[in-house]
């Protein structure tokens, strides 16, 4: 495919996924920006779902070329993990969505299935403490 179809399939999908983009990529921007990224860029870009694009978007501003292409590798190797035919398909989009908060606290590395997987379970133990105090302070209420 040629550089002009993965910008086009980025726009469709965030204007088909009802993607808010930050102020900096409104109108015409998006496309400025996404018309100087190399292609092999775009390709990744353009696999995204819903989650990854928003991140990647309200992320991006103000990052580095090497933290770019950095912050860019961790996001698609996350990106396999969690998609349809990735060992760590099962999650649900809140734990995506916590996983890519934790991004900037993990190394290469990191990103295998045993510690993102951990991340994941992380946040179950959070919501599940959350519920509980709800549940107790609903108690004391009634009571």
């Amino acid at each position: 495919m040629e550089k002009s179809d993965y910008i086009y399939m980025i726009k469709d999908n965030v204007s088909v996924l009802g993607i808010q983009l930050p102020d900096h990529l409104q109108g015409e921007n998006l496309e400025k920006y996404l018309t100087a990224l190399p292609l092999d860029t775009l390709e990744h870009i353009a696999g995204f779902d819903k989650n990854f694009l928003e991140f990647f978007f309200h992320k991006l501003k103000g990052i580095s070329n090497q933290d770019f292409t950095n912050f860019l590798k961790k996001i698609n190797k996350i990106s396999y993990l969690v998609g349809p035919l990735g060992e760590l398909s099962y999650l649900t989009e809140e734990q995506i969505k916590y996983i890519l908060e934790k991004i900037e606290d993990l190394n290469m590395e990191d990103i295998v299935s045993e510690k993102i997987n951990q991340i994941a379970d992380e946040f179950l133990e959070k919501e599940l403490n959350k519920r509980l105090k709800e549940k107790a302070s609903k108690k004391q209420v009634i009571k």
